[in-house]
């Protein structure tokens, strides 16, 4: 048998490869998700790859997995077979938690939800301002649409009053404020293009809305985010946040090379990330599929996670791809 880090432990699979959003913090505000990726995933194509992963578990699949996160860079609310894939999941008795941003949490996808307890454990809701003007401006939204996502809240938190009371529905506030710049000890430097925004960690713009979050809903965990990932560099590129100076100051400090991942755990050890069109890449931070080595509808799951053509893709990310994350480790 493999050993444990060579064992997968976490997937991450993107059934649509689409986001309705244009969240500054995020690629997808500066370039659309990728066309080609644009897909729904055909639900049998999803049921052989969920199968391929119950059927390999003790083998080639850690006895610990339990967890298909869906996302990548995209709403999963928008998957037009979002209540089959839940069927599936529960068929082959995995679990998931809901990433969105809340405009497509209608009270049908709502009820969806709630009708399966046992593969749903986390519904959590990224929404960066609790003011509609700001909202818009931080999510490419029209400000219109925030009420609505606001009712959508309210009425999963009426609908799902256990999942809130174990604090398993929550608010991601994603922001920046003066703990996240490197000269406090953080790692986002905010660039010329980012959007205007009081740093204070008091009564700044990001304590602000937790503060709001915090009074209109009650009964949410809130989470605050203040330490933003440039993804591969993506953002740095766009002028709006760098993780460059902390890298350097906290990671590279003089080491040339990248020997290994630590985001929770490895990407490149036990994670499998899969995109709507089956392909399989080295990690979620990949946006432009940079990474990919194998596609899933071509090939075994287990021949392509033993595969050569996956240990070439490591050891060309780290000395390539990788150089550009805080999760890299120098030596």
């Amino acid at each position: 048998m493999e050993t444990p880090r060579n064992l997968i432990q976490y997937v991450q699979l993107d059934p649509n490869g689409l986001c309705n959003a244009k969240c500054w913090f995020c690629p997808v505000a500066y370039t659309p998700n990728p066309e080609f990726a644009r897909q729904n995933m055909p639900i049998d194509k999803l049921d052989g790859i969920v199968r391929q992963l119950r059927e390999g578990v003790g083998d080639f699949v850690s006895e610990t997995f339990y967890l298909i996160f869906t996302a990548h860079y995209s709403e999963v609310l928008l998957y037009k077979h979002f209540s089959e894939m839940l069927e599936i999941f529960r068929k082959y008795r995995f679990t998931t938690t809901v990433l969105t941003n809340g405009t497509p949490l209608t009270q049908e996808k709502v009820e969806a939800i709630r009708r399966y307890p046992d593969v749903v454990i986390g519904l959590n809701i990224n929404i960066p301002s609790a003011e509609a003007v700001q909202w818009a401006k931080l999510t490419g939204m029209d400000a219109r649409v925030f009420e609505r996502v606001m009712k959508n809240i309210r009425y999963a938190i009426d609908a799902l009053p256990d999942m809130a009371g174990r604090g398993d529905f929550s608010l991601q506030l994603n922001g920046v404020n003066h703990s996240s710049l490197p000269e406090h000890g953080g790692w986002i430097e905010p660039m010329q293009n980012a959007p205007a925004m009081d740093l204070d960690n008091e009564s700044g713009t990001l304590h602000q809305a937790v503060e709001q979050f915090s009074k209109r809903f009650p009964e949410l965990k809130i989470n605050q985010n203040n330490q933003l990932v440039d993804r591969a560099g993506y953002l740095e590129k766009q002028g709006i946040l760098s993780n460059e100076k902390a890298i350097k100051n906290y990671l590279r400090k003089g080491k040339s090379s990248v020997v290994a991942c630590n985001n929770m755990g490895s990407r490149a050890d036990n994670w499998l990330t899969i995109n709507a069109v089956g392909d399989i890449f080295m990690c979620c931070n990949d946006y432009d599929f940079e990474t990919v080595y194998a596609n899933v509808f071509e090939q075994s799951l287990k021949d392509i996670w033993l595969s050569d053509a996956r240990q070439a893709m490591i050891k060309r990310s780290y000395a390539d791809f990788c150089t550009t994350c805080t999760s890299a480790v120098w030596a």
